[in-house]
């Protein structure tokens, strides 16, 4: 994409001004009156974010904070902010409007007036497992104007709006675990070499090991050539100064089993090659090694799967016939958040070129059969402890819950940032098992999706055992697999809600409707238990519950007596389906 600046904006600045501005944009188009500045939109959003923040247990103080430029990145990047503060007032309300920044104190304060006792009470509140100072000092001392003006004029470090003493000293009181001290890449400039020294120096003396990233705006989607430098700890960076690599060595002799062995052999290939690693042209070749699969279910399970330290887990995934299920974690069922189900899945790297074969697919429904059984067997054989385990049947209905099943696939492109996951639903089709095509309740029927994720982000987060992204991508994924079932079966199905009239009892309704009813409905509540969720098998992707499908009329027309019937589509407010009425009798009737 393109955005076009108009040079009428530097009207205003000195003859030397508008020369450096103008050089800073070497490479791009400029006519008589315009810059054409390239730029990538990567397309980030805030939305969604929220309910990932909540529970968040790295957690940020923001100092500077201005309208909250930083602090949109740093919850972008799963921190949840508990405090702001700036001295200006009308930045402070804007941040406080700002329903983004709902989970945080705002504070109308000039640094130099407060000490690090001043977020006692913040800090008790919240109890973050994790603390990150985050903040951009004043640039006006270090930046283009300031060296622009003669010697005996320049201030720098003594310049009375230079408040990176101040941050510092908050870092010292506070004590976080680590800090982000954002500022205008001319603070590099020779001109400002003390204060880059007091940086260091400072920071090292307190214990914190710095690194100073150089960083664009162009480059991560905004149209703008706006330099900053911030000194806090870098992927690419760790990589090139040998931190991570030194870190394998010395953990070289811990493994013997033959699964962490292979993948200790393939970071250190990773890391001991980082000109490959960063090189265009040998990317892809140099990431696939031979024990991929086998390293890849490590690192997929770390970042997604409930833990094996559960016996529970342990023993779902380790199944008696011998087959090892790859991922397995717990989750809001599709049908409702009220009951949770197991998510299975498996991450076995599949080519570009290889469809994933009929064999590896009946395996993946044979693992989430043995998990629905294993279920049941625990909850009906433990009568003491029914609570411990997850109960799959509806004992009034005779249906059974939803058991999602996922493949999942490391991807390696060179547009994608280390830090994004990238994970996409790549939209294959693959048969369902069921012994009885229209009975979706039935415990014998299931269904897969298929996802594609950037390699990168998973081997970053694996071995940088970053807590925060770990928490917010299987947040994220969940609630993703999650919407991505929800709407292919809303696809396949017609659903609807039914409501035992008040003139029958539930097992009345039942006995009267039972072999027509079996395997399609499921009580979505366990504490109602006169409401259930129908699902009718669709005549084809495009057709509606109407005059048009007869055969999801007849059902409703041999029921309607006994049950109130309502519009419903899965994965939608339940309550608010049944406050809008059931459907009159007329519309089942209705003439063709």
């Amino acid at each position: 994409m393109n955005y076009k600046f108009d040079k009428k904006f530097l009207s205003a600045v000195c003859d030397s001004q508008y020369k450096d501005t103008l050089n800073s944009f070497s490479g791009c188009e400029m006519d008589d009156r315009y810059i054409t500045i390239p730029y990538t939109d990567r397309n980030y959003t805030c939305a969604g974010k929220l309910e990932m923040l909540r529970t968040s247990k790295v957690q940020a103080i923001s100092m500077f904070s201005g309208c909250g430029g930083l602090d949109i990145g740093t919850q972008m990047a799963g921190v949840k902010v508990i405090s702001t503060m700036d001295f200006e007032p009308s930045t402070v309300e804007t941040m406080r409007n700002n329903a983004f920044f709902q989970f945080a104190e705002h504070n109308c304060q000039d640094i130099r007036d407060i000490d690090g006792k001043f977020y006692s009470s913040v800090l008790r509140q919240n109890n973050p497992e994790k603390l990150i100072l985050v903040g951009g000092p004043p640039c006006q001392p270090f930046s283009k104007g300031a060296y622009w003006i003669t010697n005996e004029k320049r201030k720098g470090i003594n310049d009375e709006r230079n408040m990176v003493g101040e941050y510092l000293r908050m870092i010292d009181e506070i004590r976080p675990d680590g800090f982000l001290l954002e500022n205008v890449e001319s603070i590099l400039h020779p001109t400002n070499r003390a204060i880059v020294e007091f940086i260091e120096s400072r920071t090292e003396q307190m214990g914190y090991r710095i690194m100073k990233v150089r960083a664009n705006a162009v480059d991560y989607g905004v149209p703008q050539r706006r330099k900053r430098v911030e000194p806090y700890r870098k992927f690419r960076l760790e990589v090139q100064s040998g931190v991570i690599l030194r870190k394998l060595l010395s953990i070289k002799n811990r493994y013997f089993n033959d699964k962490l062995v292979n993948l200790w052999n393939l970071l250190y290939l990773f890391y001991s090659n980082k000109k490959s690693v960063f090189s265009r042209k040998n990317f892809k070749e140099f990431v696939f090694v031979k024990k991929y699969n086998e390293v890849f279910e490590d690192m997929i399970d770390y970042l997604l799967g409930d833990s094996n330290k559960d016996p529970e887990i342990y023993s779902l995934k380790y199944q008696e016939d011998g087959k090892i299920v790859d991922h397995l974690f717990q989750g809001a069922s599709i049908v409702t958040d009220r009951r949770n189900v197991y998510y299975v899945g498996d991450s076995k790297y599949y080519k570009d070129t290889t469809k994933l074969s009929g064999n590896s697919i009946f395996k993946q429904y044979t693992y989430a059969r043995n998990i629905v059984q294993k279920q049941l067997d625990w909850f009906y054989g433990n009568a003491k402890d029914k609570g411990k385990y997850l109960n799959y049947r509806d004992e009034g209905s005779e249906g059974y819950n939803i058991t999602p099943n996922f493949f999942i696939t490391g991807i390696v492109s060179n547009g994608y940032f280390v830090h994004k996951d990238y994970l996409t639903n790549t939209k294959e089709d693959f048969p369902p098992a069921y012994q009885f095509p229209d009975r979706l309740f039935d415990r014998d029927t299931f269904f897969l999706q298929k996802y594609d994720i950037n390699f990168l982000f998973v081997l970053y987060g694996y071995v940088a055992e970053l807590g925060f992204s770990r928490t917010a991508f299987k947040n994220g994924a969940q609630e993703h697999f999650k919407q991505d079932f929800t709407s292919y079966l809303n696809k396949k199905y017609i659903f609807n809600l039914l409501l035992v009239k008040d003139n029958i009892t539930f097992d009345e309704a039942m006995n009267l409707h039972f072999r027509t009813l079996i395997g399609k409905i499921f009580r979505p509540f366990m504490d109602n238990d006169k409401l259930l969720i129908l699902a009718q098998l669709r005549k084809s992707s495009d057709d509606s519950l109407d005059k048009n499908d007869n055969s999801g009329l007849d059902l409703l027309k041999k029921i309607h007596n006994e049950f109130l019937i309502y519009q419903y589509t899965l994965g939608t407010d339940i309550e608010k389906a049944l406050n809008s009425g059931p459907i009159d009798d007329d519309v089942l009737y209705s003439p063709e």
